[in-house]
This record gives C-alpha cells, sequence and structure tokens, in this order.
C-alpha cells in the first residue's frame, strides 16, 4: 500500500454516513421515500445496510493499516531498520519488476488454460451454446490482462525511489513508503529469509480471498553495513511465523 491508510480510513466512514442518513430518512418518513420510489425503496435498504457493514469493516482493515504505520515511523516493535541510496535502489529495480511479471505471468496463463478448457468443453459439448461460452471466456481472459497490465503499472509506481528507508517489524514493514501489514484480519506472516550475502531480505506473508489463501513475497534490498539486522530480521520474523 503505497498511500496514507488515514484516506482510507475517511472514504470508508463516508460510505457509512451514507447510509446513516438513508436509514434517518426512512426512520423520519417511510411512506414518503416508499410514494417515491415503491418497492425500489427496499432494495435501497438492503444496498445501504451491505454498504454500511462494509464500510465498517473496511474502515476497522484501514485503521489497522494505520496503527502499524505509525508504530513502525515511531519505532515500536521495530526489528530492523536501514536506507538504500537510489544508485542500488535503480540496480535493483528491473529485477524486481521482472520477477513479479514472471510469477504474474504464469498465473495468467493457468487461469486462461483453465478458462479455455471449461468454456472450451461446454462449447464443444453444445454447439448451439457455444458462441455465448467462447463470448464469457474471451470477456473473461480481457478482464484478467486488463487486471494484469494495471498491476503492472501498480508495481512500477511503488518502485519510483522516494528515499529507500527499510523499516522492518513485528506486525508489518515499510519500504520505500509502500506498506505491507500481515497482522491484519484473514492475514498472516508465513515465512521470511535473508539472502547468503545479506544484501536482501525476503518476506512472505498470506491473506485469504474468495479465491482462498493468496501469497505476497516482498524482497527488500539492504546495504552491505547493514548485514546483521538484515539476518537478525530474518531470524526474528520465522520465528513469529505460522
Amino acid at each position: 500500500m503505497l498511500f496514507d491508510p488515514r484516506r482510507g480510513i475517511v472514504i470508508s466512514l463516508l460510505v457509512v454516513a451514507a447510509s446513516a442518513v438513508w436509514f434517518a430518512a426512512i426512520w423520519i418518513d417511510a411512506p414518503a421515500i416508499f410514494r417515491r420510489l415503491g418497492y425500489a425503496m427496499h432494495a435501497g435498504t438492503l444496498l445501504a445496510i451491505f454498504a454500511l457493514l462494509a464500510g465498517l469493516a473496511v474502515a476497522g482493515l484501514f485503521l489497522r493499516f494505520h496503527r502499524v504505520r505509525t508504530e513502525l515511523l515511531e519505532g515500536r516493535r521495530v526489528l530492523a531498520r536501514w536506507r538504500i541510496d537510489e544508485r542500488a535502489f535503480k540496480a535493483f529495480v528491473p529485477g524486481a519488476l521482472e520477477a513479479d511479471r514472471r510469477d504474474k505471468m504464469q498465473a495468467l496463463v493457468t487461469v486462461g488454460l483453465f478458462t479455455l478448457a471449461i468454456f472450451g468443453g461446454f462449447a464443444l459439448f453444445d454447439r448451439e451454446a457455444a458462441f455465448a461460452m467462447l463470448s464469457i471466456a474471451a470477456a473473461f481472459l480481457i478482464l484478467m490482462l486488463g487486471a494484469f497490465l494495471l498491476g503492472q503499472r501498480v508495481v512500477a509506481s511503488q518502485l519510483v525511489y522516494r528515499g529507500g528507508e527499510a523499516i522492518v517489524g513485528e506486525r508489518g514493514l515499510l519500504f520505500n513508503g509502500v506498506l505491507h501489514v500481515w497482522s491484519a484480519p484473514l492475514t498472516w506472516l508465513t515465512g521470511a529469509r535473508a539472502s547468503a550475502d545479506g544484501r536482501k531480505l525476503e518476506v512472505d506473508y498470506a491473506f485469504l480471498s474468495r479465491m482462498g489463501a493468496q501469497t505476497v513475497a516482498v524482497v527488500i534490498p539492504a546495504p552491505p553495513e547493514a548485514k546483521a539486522e538484515v539476518e537478525t530480521a530474518a531470524e526474528r520474523l520465522q520465528g513469529l511465523a505460522i
């Protein structure tokens, strides 16, 4: 996460406030709203309930991000801290971009093959539905490709030099202004390791989504003089991993 979590809290609470306004309007004069909207009022109420619950949940999530970010910046529960200069950072960027592109491309190809196999099978089984099945598959693949390209842009924006400071804590880390948190609900730390030369720290965490457990690998470069801190952070985080 590159932006300040407080923005997410404010936006989420605005959604909650909008839902509260709808409930207040119904409480004040539900018959007038029904005359105006008819049975669409009930659909609006269901939407407001969903927005209220989702807004509260997301606000709580961003609040946790904000607390972890604050404790990292204030030096609380911090395991290691170092800074990498711009030259070393720019040397690190091409490899990081390529590794991210390669991992996501593998996922894209895998999902694409499964999609073609499933929808292609339906198309062969029912020739009348073939056009609809293949159209759905094509639309899904286009959406997946769009998500892949958008993800590449996001990663590239995160790898613009912003001071190169790394702060590794027990509940998350900040590197070059990008926040990673593994102490949020449905998120957990899975491991950490230092490279053989002590010039890189890799931290792995996972989170639960609709598609199951999704893993994230964060690689942080370090200057030679930070080797001891890298190894200490890796050892401590590995001890905290699930």
